[in-house]
């Protein structure tokens, strides 16, 4: 499956970019354990940042900023087949669980399916083959990315990820 990972970015940072950095880095944490279990991840930023740098974006919540940012995430949620909403206020990816709904797609609130405290809030959905991870493994994941888990920046693969826009992007019909 194509997972959107979402969850906060911006939200909470009172646009600090230190703090939006760690944001990122916090969704990225999902990205390679799903990607192990044979899903493909997204996250919305890994296609919007290198748009909104490119159109000259200069602060969080610019003309360019409100062009991209949330737009992005929209068409790929047509692309995506579920959402992983990870833990945290945020409008934006609150807004990205009710467009995938009014689409039909599934929806997930951790990689684990199986505990009701953190599976899918409504209760039917599964999350094959990413419910068979190890119970440390999803305590590791569901615990503020602490500890041993490296984000995929630092692993610089975020390169390759902003390549897959050209995978996604379909020109508009003239």
């Amino acid at each position: 499956m194509l997972i959107l990972i979402a969850g906060p970015y911006r939200s909470g940072t009172n646009d600090d970019p230190q703090l939006m950095q760690q944001n990122l880095s916090r969704l990225e944490t999902v990205a390679l354990p799903l990607f192990r279990k044979g899903h493909i991840p997204m996250i919305g930023e890994w296609v919007a940042l290198p748009l909104m740098q490119l159109a000259g974006s200069t602060q969080p919540g610019d003309a360019v900023w409100e062009e991209v940012q949330y737009p992005v995430a929209h068409r790929l949620l047509d692309k995506c087949d579920a959402v992983l909403r990870l833990q945290g206020a945020s409008k934006g990816a609150d807004e990205d669980v009710r467009i995938a709904r009014e689409k039909g797609l599934k929806v997930y609130f951790s990689v684990d399916g199986r505990s009701s405290q953190i599976g899918c809030k409504s209760g039917h959905c599964h999350f094959p083959p990413v419910h068979s991870c190890a119970a440390s493994t999803n305590e590791k994941l569901s615990s503020s990315c602490g500890g041993e888990y490296r984000n995929l920046a630092q692993l610089k693969l975020r390169p390759v990820c902003t390549r897959l826009f050209a995978f996604f992007y379909q020109p508009p019909e003239v």
